[in-house]
């Protein structure tokens, strides 16, 4: 599957896309991981006849699964937090120059989690140890 510009390739800054290893790791695990996700999130969409209105992906980073599932599902909102400034600054200026107006970045760590409004699907990809656990009871 194409996913064009959400494509997290297409997502690294300069620097990185002239480093073989980033290039290597987006282009054979981290995109990968957000197209098995997103094909997981667009099966639970067929099994309730409905889009969710709002998608939260919890410690999301440079927004790389957000921004795909922004431009697949425009209807729904999709709200990115994490605790690295740094990379929720990079994903929101993507989403931007994509024109992707549904997705929002939060910076927050799970303890302290604030989102607006409910969510319909909470998401953590890249979860371990604590932030697992705290994702599971959000």
């Amino acid at each position: 599957r194409d996913l064009g510009p959400a494509d997290p390739e297409r997502g690294l800054s300069a620097d990185h896309a002239r480093d073989p290893a980033r290039v290597a790791y987006a282009r054979l695990k981290k995109r990968p991981q957000v197209l098995w996700m997103l094909a997981r999130v667009e099966a639970l969409v067929a099994a309730r006849s409905e889009p969710f209105a709002h998608i939260v992906d919890i410690g999301g980073g440079r927004c790389d699964l957000g921004i795909a599932l922004a431009s697949a599902m425009p209807g729904t909102q999709v709200t990115v937090t994490d605790i690295n400034l740094p990379s929720l600054a990079q994903g929101r200026e993507r989403a931007r120059t994509l024109g992707l107006r549904n997705l929002s970045v939060v910076l927050t760590d799970v303890d302290t989690l604030a989102v607006r409004g409910p969510a319909d699907l909470i998401i953590a990809l890249h979860a371990c140890g604590s932030l697992a656990d705290r994702a599971l009871q959000a």
